[in-house]
């Protein structure tokens, strides 16, 4: 996204240098700029949210693996119960 922003950039810059830019083409190229930049902020917030949900979900939590051992250990104890009473 970035080397996208930094290429429409140039070329731009390069465009603007090499007609003599007028006022109007100034402006434009200024808007045009500040749509871009806007874009590219929208993405890069997309992206981190994506990015960060998919690390959400694909990290366990400390409380599902403490959650896991505590029934683990609750079986093991009813199994050794069950043995004991027969």
């Amino acid at each position: 996204m970035t080397l996208d922003f930094e290429l429409l950039k140039a070329e731009f810059d390069k465009v603007g240098s090499s007609s003599g830019e007028s006022e109007d083409n100034s402006v434009a190229n200024s808007y045009q700029m500040k749509q871009l930049e806007e874009q590219n902020l929208r993405l890069r917030d997309t992206l981190v949210r994506y990015v960060f949900s998919i690390l959400v979900v694909s990290v366990p939590s400390p409380f599902s693996r403490t959650r896991s051992i505590f029934g683990k250990l609750r079986n093991e104890k009813i199994m050794n119960y069950k043995s004991f009473s027969n």
